[in-house]
């Protein structure tokens, strides 16, 4: 059985290229032991339907402090 790999944080932040997606991950072997910590990634996300997606959390997260979009 291949690795584990365990999804740890997410960020999305506005760049000049566009939306940027940069996350870290936890990499498990099938016994439980911990064989990569705080692994990175990154993209720009060009799916039309994950930047819908990223666009209504970015509408509910405001609404949570009020204001402007």
């Amino acid at each position: 059985m291949a690795n584990v790999k365990k999804l740890t944080s997410v960020t999305v932040f506005s760049t000049g290229e566009g939306k940027r997606v940069s996350g870290t991950y936890s990499e498990i072997t099938e016994d439980g032991d911990l064989v990569g910590n705080n692994n990175k990634f990154n993209f720009i996300a060009l799916d039309q339907e994950l930047l819908d997606h990223i666009s209504a959390i970015e509408i509910a997260a405001q609404s949570k402090i009020g204001g402007e979009d």
